[in-house]
């Protein structure tokens, strides 16, 4: 809860995102501008062209700091580098929502995260896997960074599920994940070469999910290799209309959007909240693509009417 004393009067929110360049971020987008209709407050949303332009990030909540901003939304692009701006934005009383990945930060005042619950990504993922192949079969696992945490819960929680309840699917390679859509193709090619007998390649994050589809099309195994993704974008929830991505677990990221403003507004108000929520995520597939409830889940219109 924020001291009234010090609290900032201006009604601007900066929300920064992982990247403006994924769609996934634009649901989130929509869900701030939803939770701000009727209201005095203001979105601004900024952020990076791409995932590795974390300076970029720094600059932005630095910015925000100086000039008092009413509540800063961040969606971290790494681990350890915004830990200390955050925690300067948080002693200057300026609230802070941390979405979409974690960071290293325990009661803190004035900080609320609002996670995707990615150990929910996992098993629903793990589940896919064992629905698709009876329970046996062979998988590799791309897009792993240890910069990310929630790459890395994902994955753990995906590997424990597997080895815990599928002892009959075998993990062939799990690899450090990049940023960068050329190193997560060549890295996909490598592990159908190497695995003829491959069953399923599962992918943490848009890029590693884009390389994987991009080495399958090029190999034409994408008939014979199940490919399950984590988090949307629109080209490859086209890809799997087609039936060219088996399935993706989609983060509810209208709903962190859109709680992360009530959660600053909340501090305003001098009501509390919690230090972390998690929302769960979805499994989608060609069957369930079209219902409303996934629609809902997928829009990207951030501009409603008034």
């Amino acid at each position: 809860m924020l001291d009234g004393c010090s609290r900032s009067s201006s009604k601007t929110i900066v929300v920064i995102p992982e990247t403006t360049a994924q769609e996934i971020w634009e649901t989130e987008h929509a869900g701030v501008e939803a939770a701000v209709l009727g209201t005095r407050w203001k979105i601004y949303w900024n952020g990076p062209a791409s995932e590795d332009e974390v300076d970029k990030q720094i600059d932005l909540v630095q910015k925000a700091t100086n000039e008092r901003a009413g509540g800063i939304v961040l969606s971290p692009d790494h681990a350890v580098a915004l830990t200390s701006v955050i925690r300067r934005a948080l002693s200057s009383h300026v609230p802070v929502v941390i979405t979409g990945s974690p960071l290293p930060i325990l009661h803190e005042a004035g900080l609320h995260q609002i996670l995707n619950d990615n150990e929910e990504s996992g098993r629903l993922a793990a589940e896919r896997l064992a629905t698709l192949f009876d329970g046996k079969g062979t998988v590799a696992i791309l897009g792993f960074n240890p910069d990310i945490v929630s790459t890395v819960q994902v994955t753990n929680a995906l590997s424990y599920e597997i080895q815990q309840n599928y002892p009959n699917i075998q993990i062939v390679a799990r690899p450090k994940g990049s940023f960068r859509l050329g190193e997560m193709e060549a890295q996909a090619e490598e592990i159908l070469r190497a695995s003829p007998q491959l069953s399923a390649i599962v992918t943490i994050g848009i890029t590693s999910t884009r390389g994987a589809y991009i080495a399958l099309k090029n190999t034409d195994r994408y008939k014979t290799v199940k490919l399950i993704g984590c988090d949307q974008d629109l080209d490859l929830m086209y890809y799997l209309r087609r039936g060219e991505i088996d399935s993706i677990v989609v983060q509810n990221t209208y709903e962190m959007g859109y709680d992360a403003i009530k959660s600053i507004q909340s501090q305003h108000e001098g009501r509390t909240f919690p230090e972390v929520t998690r929302v769960k995520p979805v499994l989608v597939t060609r069957e369930n693509i079209d219902s409303d409830a996934i629609q809902r889940l997928l829009t990207m219109d951030w501009r409603p009417v008034r």
